[in-house]
């Protein structure tokens, strides 16, 4: 899950350790691969989809993209220097499309117990020299990608109508073929077809579609903060990162469950595990009939089949769409044109309206608070989006590169709720980065309240009203009671144990403390319907974080070369910009648990260094009164002991390192769903004998 780093506020540990601390995205790393794409044509992933769905065929197709005009992981494998960025955008033109075993004639998707394995290379080139500057050059597979999964009978002899609908209109238009260096796929043993990959140059999947959305985004391709002069390349080129999810952000339809392909730690006690939902199909199906059939969810609306031909269109029967996409398409609240009922007419949607006018007109409900401090935020983001245009026209045009006037006047109720339920900042006709909201004037110091984190807490506290993962998911009887008010029903289908009892999914938008994962690996794996072919059948756990002192002074400079995670010995080159890496807890009581696993680590002076975990602690130590110099020896010594086991080592590493090894766990206790994270901090290294 993507972690939330908190402070060391606990700013006593910063006289304890002198300590570079990077941790990027939610996966901490200690090195970083860099490849030159001019010395070759790029790297290569690995996608193995499983089909452990027991009576269903499915049909997923792959997504590149979408138009662009620059290309960062381009201009970053390419390493392109600070002052020709602008010479060489890499534009793409448009969202490129890939069917995996469809659907030409007797190509029918994966069955039952099938797979396929996809060799995804960076890019492809579609002409033989590209022009960075010219348009339709090449295919960027890794960037923003996803992967729309569809599913029939497992008796259907035919792709569905939906998807047989896009491949015509597709081959109508013409198929696209790389100059070179294309994807290839193998697999389907059960049906001993040939895999075949087709290729299109096509827009997105309409959300209404009876599809699930896979979201990945594979490499990286940061700013390089150690850049010295203009001619060196801007950004780092590290291809073997992986960030994915399974997104219930905009609906929910089917499940599915990721882990990551030619991870590190995998067939080690730590093997990462799955985000998503190990379901069948066929339960995910009945948790939405009874979730409809229940009043949390009775009359929610259901999406349109804008294919229809039948007066009233038919409905997609098991398919939920989010609350956040019924409210941000506010110019169909009103109608039947995209759901039906409409939404405005849908007793969950009138009953969560009326919540929120209802905190605003002064309601004593436990929850108005929160809704309250929530609708501040909003407003003020709102009020300084039209002050920017009025009083600063420079930022309006230069910086946040707005294009049209606001609207203006006063805020309606519509697009507000709109907002809330987004959580999404106003900056209509501006570019995404514009007026975010953690940038809002008066909420942008985390010392003084209000801020924006403490608002973000308090709105994911509302999402997960009143404690959805325990299966209380509110109630509309009695206002005088805690739980009065179901501001999301959507989460409860979700999260909820008597639903889809899916945690590690996004429900939200920023829903991204349990569904989303990023970490070092060369590709997915992903299972349809079951756990049965995931190298890790558990689900993921929190991370612990393991920071190190790079070098140190004595000797004229000794650093960390190496380090291991869950090996013998250290295997894992360090650089000096990446000094944290991170290892699962696991599941105490198991083989797979960080408390198995050896961290290892090797200095410039060949000495080797070993430890492990025997537990971890339960909250941050506190401080003894009045005490200048914390935490002192003994205290370390203490909570050393309790801790940690250094009985692999000896001499200055025992002695002047084992021995000083800190660690300590932060918990957000707003935020009752955000799991706990657990630091271990290790000095560098110590002087020779």
């Amino acid at each position: 899950m993507k972690t939330r780093c908190t402070a060391l506020s606990k700013a006593a540990l910063a006289g304890f350790l002198a300590l570079a601390f990077l941790v990027v995205g939610g996966a901490s790393k200690a090195t970083a691969a860099v490849i030159n794409c001019k010395s070759g044509i790029g790297p290569n992933s690995t996608i193995v989809i499983y089909n452990d769905s027991p009576g269903f065929n499915i049909y997923p197709v792959l997504f590149a993209g979408a138009p662009s005009a620059t290309d960062q992981w381009m201009q970053g494998c390419f390493k392109v220097p600070f002052n020709q960025i602008g010479n060489n955008p890499y534009p793409r033109d448009s969202q490129y499309r890939m069917y995996v075993n469809c659907c030409r004639s007797g190509q029918n998707g994966i069955p039952p117990g099938g797979s396929v394995t996809i060799t995804l290379p960076f890019y492809s080139p579609l002409v033989a020299s590209i022009n960075p500057k010219g348009a339709k050059q090449f295919i960027d597979w890794w960037q923003g990608g996803g992967i729309n999964v569809y599913q029939t009978a497992g008796t259907t002899k035919t792709p569905p109508p939906w998807l047989q609908s896009h491949w015509n209109a597709d081959v109508q238009q013409g198929a696209v073929s790389p100059n070179s260096n294309p994807p290839a796929c193998s697999g389907l043993p059960l049906n001993k077809n040939t895999c075949a990959l087709h290729f299109f140059r096509s827009t997105s999947i309409a959300n209404w579609e009876p599809q699930q959305l896979i979201e990945y985004t594979l490499g990286a391709a940061g700013e390089d903060a150690q850049r010295k002069t203009v001619d060196q390349p801007k950004y780092l080129w590290v291809p073997d990162n992986v960030d994915y999810d399974v997104s219930n952000v905009n609906y929910a339809y089917m499940p599915a469950a990721i882990e990551p392909f030619g991870n590190s730690l995998q067939k080690t006690c730590c093997a990462i595990g799955w985000v998503g939902s190990t379901s069948r199909i066929a339960d995910v199906f009945t948790a939405m009939t009874n979730w409809r059939n229940a009043s949390i969810g009775k009359d929610w609306p259901l999406y349109v089949d804008q294919n229809s031909t039948t007066k009233p269109k038919a409905t997609i029967p098991l398919k939920v769409p989010s609350a956040l996409e019924l409210f941000l398409n506010f110019n169909a609240f009103d109608n039947t044109n995209n759901y039906i009922p409409a939404p405005s007419k849908s007793p969950p949607i009138i009953r969560m309206t009326a919540l929120w006018k209802d905190c605003q007109m002064g309601a004593v409900y436990t929850i108005c608070p929160r809704i309250n401090d929530v609708t501040k935020l909003l407003q003020a983001n709102y009020n300084n989006y039209l002050d920017v245009y009025a009083n600063n026209q420079d930022k309006w045009i230069n910086e946040w590169k707005c294009t049209q006037k606001p609207s203006g006047g006063p805020l309606p109720d519509k697009i507000l709720l709109a907002h809330f339920y987004g959580w999404g900042p106003f900056n209509e006709f501006c570019d995404a980065k514009a007026n975010l909201l953690e940038k809002t004037p008066g909420y942008v110091d985390l010392n003084k309240t209000p801020n924006y984190a403490a608002v973000k807490a308090e709105y994911d506290q509302v999402q997960y009203w009143y404690n959805v993962l325990a299966g209380n998911y509110g109630q509309w009887n009695d206002a005088a009671k805690p739980d009065y008010g179901q501001f999301d029903p959507y989460v409860a289908l979700v999260h909820g144990k008597s639903y889809m009892n899916a945690p590690y999914t996004y429900a939200y938008s920023v829903d991204d403390a349990v569904g989303n994962m990023q970490t070092d690996g060369t590709g997915l794996i992903i299972a349809v319907g079951g756990p049965e072919n995931l190298p890790n059948p558990a689900h993921v756990t929190r991370e612990v974080l393991f920071t190190f002192g790079y070098k140190s002074d004595y000797a004229g400079g000794i650093n960390f070369t190496k380090y291991g995670r869950c090996t013998t010995a250290p295997d894992t080159d360090t650089v000096s910009y990446f000094t944290t890496f991170v290892v699962p807890e696991g599941i105490a009581g198991t083989s797979n648990s960080v408390l198995n696993c050896k961290i290892t680590m090797k200095d410039s002076k060949n000495r080797l260094y070993t430890f492990t975990l025997k537990g971890l602690p339960t909250d941050f130590p506190k401080p003894i009164a009045s005490q200048k110099n914390w935490p002192d020896a003994q205290q370390i010594t203490a909570i050393n002991n309790q801790f940690i086991n250094c009985s692999g080592n000896s001499g200055q590493v025992l002695n002047s390192w084992c021995k000083l090894i800190f660690t300590y766990q932060t918990i957000d206790k707003t935020n009752p769903h955000l799991p706990p994270l657990y630091y271990v901090i290790m000095g560098g290294p110590p002087p020779l004998q």
